[in-house]
């Protein structure tokens, strides 16, 4: 086996899926769900099921483990989630003998999965970082995505305080369950984007830029349509910003950095870096931009060229879906500041068939549609 491909559950894995398979290399995909969407591809050589490592950490990386070690070749890993990442990366020792995963160092490894550490970095470099709230709605935010507390992980994303009743409740419960107090935000209105790069040893070796046009929720959440960024001046901005933290790491292998453009003064705020393959990889890998075979390439220790990529915009139909209902249908406080109209949203939803792609469906590669329906019915 050439490569294993992890998170199957994931439209980012697929898409790496697909395009090892489409370069020739034969691909083992596994998940913790019986029906994930990229165990359907075409392109899956193999499948397999894990114990999923939020609950089974270590049951999960001798899985893993003992399927690299009995390929016929020592495969390249990819991970697509902040669980299976990390617990690979902190059970690392040994590792190299069995597969290849490219790797920044460990303090590095760390600094670039804590949003505080980040954020530290970042003001040292002179990179604008979203300033601590001081009035209302503002944001809490968890330091890491996901921590392991007594052997379980735990962590959760983003939320927003409407008043200091809700602010003790969030901060308290994010306080409770990670034992870290989180970071409280301003709010900023404005544009998403994201610089995602292939690094080498701090060399970014390829870039791609997008700007996020909606997300699962008015509120935010994973990006479900998005396309290639547009604004030269905004494209440069954050690749500055990004290769002066990724150089600072001296980062390997795959990270995105997020930003956020303020709609009143234009200031381009960084909101955090994910140190692994990104949830919006379907996007540069449709446009021409391969970072999941630049990746294998790393790997090998083989040189890469870097591609630019066309004008494109993809949706993830069915998180779309989820965005349209909750326009029509929550009840929401912060509706008149974030949400569009009922009607231009259904039109914008609606003329998105015209001009997107799709992050699942692929007319050479059909099955992972009907996979990703059965994949939401299982969790029911």
């Amino acid at each position: 086996m050439d490569a294993i491909v992890l998170d199957g559950q994931l439209k980012s894995a697929l898409a790496a899926t697909r395009a090892l398979g489409v370069a020739g290399y034969r691909v083992a995909v596994g998940s913790h769900q019986e029906t994930a969407m990229g165990k359907g591809s075409r392109y899956a050589a193999e499948t397999f099921v894990y114990p999923t490592p939020k609950h089974d950490p270590e049951g999960f990386v001798a899985v893993i483990r003992t399927i690299a070690a009995t390929s016929e070749t020592v495969p390249v890993i990819y991970g697509f989630s902040d669980a299976t990442v990390q617990c690979l990366v902190e059970n690392k020792e040994g590792w190299e003998k069995v597969c290849l995963m490219p790797l920044p160092s460990m303090n590095n490894y760390k600094i670039g999965f804590d949003k505080a550490r980040t954020y530290e970095l970042a003001q040292r470099l002179r990179i604008p970082t979203i300033p601590e709230a001081t009035d209302y709605p503002m944001v809490l935010k968890p330091r890491h995505s996901l921590v392991w507390v007594d052997g379980k992980a735990a962590g959760g994303t983003a939320e927003m305080a409407m008043d200091e009743r809700e602010r003790q409740k969030i901060y308290n419960r994010i306080t409770n369950e990670t034992g870290e107090v989180p970071l409280v935000q301003s709010l900023i209105m404005g544009s998403e984007f994201g610089f995602e790069a292939m690094c080498d040893k701090g060399k970014i070796v390829q870039g791609f830029a997008h700007k996020r046009i909606r997300s699962l929720s008015p509120r935010g959440g994973a990006a479900v349509v998005k396309e290639t960024a547009r604004d030269l001046a905004v494209v440069e901005q954050m690749a500055d910003y990004a290769t002066r933290l990724l150089q600072e790491l001296s980062w390997t292998g795959p990270a995105m950095v997020e930003f956020k453009q303020d709609s009143v003064t234009g200031t381009l705020y960084l909101m955090e870096l994910n140190g692994r393959f990104w949830g919006s990889l379907p996007l540069p890998q449709r446009a021409g931009v391969n970072f999941a075979l630049q990746y294998f390439k790393l790997a090998h220790g083989q040189s890469t060229e870097s591609t630019t990529g066309r004008q494109l915009r993809t949706r993830h139909f069915l998180g779309d879906c989820k965005w349209l209902w909750e326009v029509f249908f929550a009840s929401d406080p912060m509706r008149s500041r974030l949400y569009p109209s009922r009607w231009s949203a259904f039109w914008s939803f609606t003329l998105e068939i015209f001009r997107s792609q799709g992050d699942v469906f692929w007319w050479r590669d059909p099955l992972p549609v009907l996979y990703e329906i059965l994949q939401i019915l299982k969790k029911k």
